[in-house]
Order: structure tokens, then C-alpha cells, then sequence
């Protein structure tokens, strides 16, 4: 295993083990919870975090947090996707026929891309 492939397996460990979400934040107390909650009492039962500070810190603060939940793994399936798609041109180009159609292959790409990064 590489090195990279231990930090990423790191990331993803620590993501696995976080609250499953998805969090959501509270727009009047900028706190971020799991899951989401019908009253106050159960909304502090499963407060993930408090922001503190500024309207416009606090509030960034918490939009980050809330959604780090998804948009953590989201980033590892996308780097996952990168890299068999790197290999693929990298090792099999005669079979993607790159010098002929680098738009398409590109324009596949992509949208494989997209599908990981909102979990398809």
C-alpha cells in the first residue's frame, strides 16, 4: 500500500466512523447536529458542534461542518474514480482510441465524475 493510499484510508476511516448523517444545522445557534432533530432537547442530544463568533463566521463555520458529512466521501469516490481512470489511459489507451475522440473520452469521464461525487 502506498503512501497515498494510506492517507486516503485514513480519511475514509475517520469518515466511516463519524455520525452517518446527514447533519444538519440550525440557522439561529449555527449548531450542527445528527440527525435531525424536532425539538431543542433532542437537537442538543445529538449536537456534532457550536459555532461561536461572527453572524457570517459562525454560519460558514457550520455550513462547512454540516456538510463535510457528505461532501467528504463524495471527494474520496471521485479520487477512487481519478485514478482507475487514469490507469485506463495510462495502461489501456489502445482500447479508448484516445487520438480519436479525446472530447468524448473526456466528456465520459466527467460525468462518471460527477455521478461519484453525488454518490451514483
Amino acid at each position: 500500500m502506498s503512501a497515498l493510499d494510506r492517507k486516503l484510508a485514513e480519511i475514509a476511516g475517520r469518515a466511516d466512523a463519524a455520525a452517518s448523517g446527514p447533519w444538519v444545522k440550525d440557522e439561529m445557534k449555527f449548531v450542527v447536529s445528527d440527525p435531525p432533530r424536532i425539538s431543542v432537547e433532542d437537537f442538543q442530544a445529538y449536537e456534532i458542534a457550536s459555532m461561536i463568533g461572527p453572524t457570517d463566521y459562525a454560519r460558514a463555520n457550520a455550513d462547512f461542518i454540516a456538510h463535510a458529512r457528505t461532501d467528504v466521501p463524495a471527494l474520496l469516490r471521485l479520487v477512487a474514480l481519478r485514478e482507475r481512470q487514469l490507469r485506463i489511459v495510462l495502461f489501456d489507451h489502445r482500447r479508448l482510441s484516445y487520438d480519436s475522440q479525446p472530447d468524448k473520452i473526456m466528456s465520459m469521464f466527467d460525468a462518471a465524475a460527477l455521478a461519484a461525487l453525488e454518490g451514483e
